[in-house]
């Protein structure tokens, strides 16, 4: 089993497969956002679909073999793929079916720039989504997020956003964007090396 950076660094199904059961053989257990605990060697996989549902759904099949409940965020703006065609559907619910999350991937550029506007995106969307899921729709992540959103926390009545401060900055964070891994390498990540808690962002495209 692999269990340093160097050992797992290639973008593939098989490579995630490895960095998880590499980070679960160093302690850490998959969690839900209402479950972390910041001190303690808790996992939160996440998922933004940017371009592919049915890519999204390959990783799901290949988590829920090793049993890893993770979260799947899902755009309803997009040119790249139809949430509501019969096929995205069943896209969509296969994600819920193999036991995972679906949240909803917020593009805020689309919006005017007002927080108001933005929340009431967020609210109605999340709405949309819920009609494909047959769910409630409680995470939402934020598409691309500019600065001034990360900055001053957008906050959301009822919903959860994935960039607030207690999964963004009180536990540690990585993500693969572009293919690359934009805050070093999981395993070399500071909060790993103290057993503390991460949020692992990937695209299931990459």
């Amino acid at each position: 089993m692999a269990d340093t950076a160097d050992q797992v660094e290639s973008f593939t199904s098989e490579a995630y497969a490895e960095l998880i059961s590499a980070l679960t053989g160093r302690g850490y257990s998959v969690r839900g956002y209402g479950e972390v605990d910041p001190a303690r060697p808790h996992l939160i996989l996440r998922h933004d679909v940017d371009f592919d549902l049915a890519a999204a759904v390959r990783m799901a099949e290949l988590e829920a073999e090793h049993g890893w409940k993770s979260h799947y965020f899902v755009l309803v703006r997009t040119e790249f793929y139809n949430p509501f065609s019969a096929a995205g559907k069943a896209h969509v619910r296969r994600l819920r079916e193999l036991g995972h999350v679906v949240g909803l991937h917020f593009d805020a550029s689309v919006y005017p720039a007002d927080p108001d506007a933005i929340r009431d995106g967020v609210t109605t969307e999340c709405g949309l989504l819920e009609t494909v899921t047959g769910a409630d729709v409680r995470l939402f992540s934020l598409h691309r997020p500019h600065q001034e959103l990360l900055d001053h926390d957008l906050e959301v009545p009822g919903r959860i956003n994935t960039y607030s401060p207690a999964f963004f900055r009180d536990i540690g964070y990585c993500s693969d964007s572009a293919g690359v891994w934009r805050h070093g390498h999981p395993l070399d990540h500071p909060e790993v090396a103290k057993g503390h808690a991460l949020q692992l962002l990937t695209h299931p495209i990459w």
